[in-house]
């Protein structure tokens, strides 16, 4: 028996609504405006179906005029966006479109993006996680409520609007029911028929199979992730309380000691939620052989960095700078010339306090155990000729005080590193 649309509930009073003109958001929008919920609709032009995509975007000109709604039309380029950013053109179109909704929802002061996924796209995203691969979030689906929607290893900033998919429990052949008693036309986005894209093989492959087996797989399927959802729920709870005993932050370095890891049963779960999407999957796999790897070992990604410390796995980002907390005090007329705080240089040397001979900044800062990635972020103050503290460790010793200091100069870890 069909789903009387009508009694969805929308948690928002005005929306920006994706509509690219076929059924799932012809019939969102028609019940939202049933609903009183005030709509400004977008639509997104790809430019990747030719005459089809112009035919796409005509019709949207059409509805939303003949309905009285605000409408806005970008045209995106994009193939060219995807090459430059070396991703797929899936991901390219739903990092634009989505770039562009939460400025269309600031600039109409909307509450929230709305977007017409239903019962069956959750159905084939929950399939496609299950054949690449997934842990349990993979596995729950789309949210028919989601906060932070661009947390992902493309783009791991949060967004500050969330995502509404008031359709996601409707099944698609309920809406197109709902459109054929409204009499409403819609349009038929022709790819989707295509068998080279996996979504559309298991669409019209295997889910027909499934229902070859069983009348009401997708029902079931369904149900399965709304399952998994609730149980998500209280993982999400015990991962969280787990990590929250057993990450130390220092700055925004963060480490958790080896012990921790080693004999622990779901290490690489503890790691995933820890590290977020820092690392992609693969590399947070090989992350999770470090509490075995010998101090030094590390992995790089973009500018982020994980190692495995003396006695902890530690990571952050390594263009930021982090310097132990501590207080220093020179020979003020020994500096030459001007002060300035840098990254240290490869291969660079300086003489340590107590010292007589130059030694590696490298060496001088593995002797005290001081891990690779702290090494990274360590920062020298200097002066015309070279370094004078090494931030947080030590000052060199040509500006040592003397009993024949006249002036002395104190210097703090922090005020050096915000100047």
């Amino acid at each position: 028996m069909p789903i009387d649309l009508t009694k969805i509930s929308i948690p928002a009073s005005r929306v920006v609504l994706g509509l690219s003109g076929g059924a799932d958001s012809v019939a969102l929008l028609l019940l939202l405006l049933q609903k009183g919920v005030d709509v400004v609709c977008a639509h997104a032009n790809f430019q990747l179906r030719g005459e089809e995509s112009e035919r796409d975007e005509n019709f949207v000109r059409q509805l939303c005029s003949h309905l009285g709604v605000k409408l806005f039309v970008k045209h995106f380029n994009t193939r060219d966006e995807a090459q430059s950013h070396g991703e797929s053109i899936e991901m390219a179109a739903r990092r634009l479109r989505y770039a562009w909704f939460e400025t269309l929802c600031a600039d109409n002061e909307a509450e929230a993006i709305c977007t017409a996924h239903h019962r069956d796209d959750n159905i084939e995203t929950f399939l496609l996680n299950l054949l690449r691969g997934s842990g349990l979030m993979g596995l729950t689906g789309m949210e028919p409520l989601s906060a932070n929607h661009l947390q992902d290893e493309k783009e791991p900033a949060k967004r500050k609007y969330p995502i509404l998919r008031p359709l996601l429990h409707i099944a698609r052949t309920d809406i197109e029911t709902y459109l054929r008693r409204k009499q409403q036309p819609y349009v038929t986005d022709s790819s989707n028929a295509s068998l080279i894209h996996l979504r559309n093989r298991l669409r019209h492959e295997l889910i027909p199979m499934l229902e070859s087996i069983n009348p009401a797989a997708r029902q079931t399927i369904a149900e399965t992730i709304q399952r998994l959802r609730e149980a998500q729920y209280f993982y999400q709870q015990g991962v969280e309380k787990e990590l929250s005993e057993i990450i130390k932050t220092e700055g925004d370095i963060h480490s958790i000691p080896v012990c921790a890891l080693l004999h622990h049963p779901a290490r690489l779960t503890l790691l995933h939620h820890a590290l977020g999407n820092l690392f992609p999957t693969p590399m947070q796999e090989q992350i999770a052989t470090l509490p075995e790897a010998q101090t030094g070992k590390h992995f790089r990604y973009k500018s982020y960095v994980c190692c495995r410390a003396h006695e902890t796995i530690e990571w952050s980002d390594s263009t930021t700078p982090w310097c132990p907390e501590r207080i220093c005090s020179i020979d003020a007329e020994k500096i030459v010339g001007n002060l300035h705080v840098r990254p240290i240089k490869q291969g660079e040397r300086f003489t340590p306090f107590g010292l007589h001979g130059t030694k590696l900044v490298s060496d001088f800062l593995a002797d005290r155990h001081v891990s690779i990635l702290r090494r990274m972020k360590a920062r020298a103050l200097c002066d015309d000729d070279g370094i004078v503290w090494l931030i947080g460790y030590e000052i060199a010793q040509r500006v040592a005080r003397s009993p024949k200091t006249r002036k002395i100069l104190t210097l703090t870890t922090e005020e050096v590193l915000n100047q």
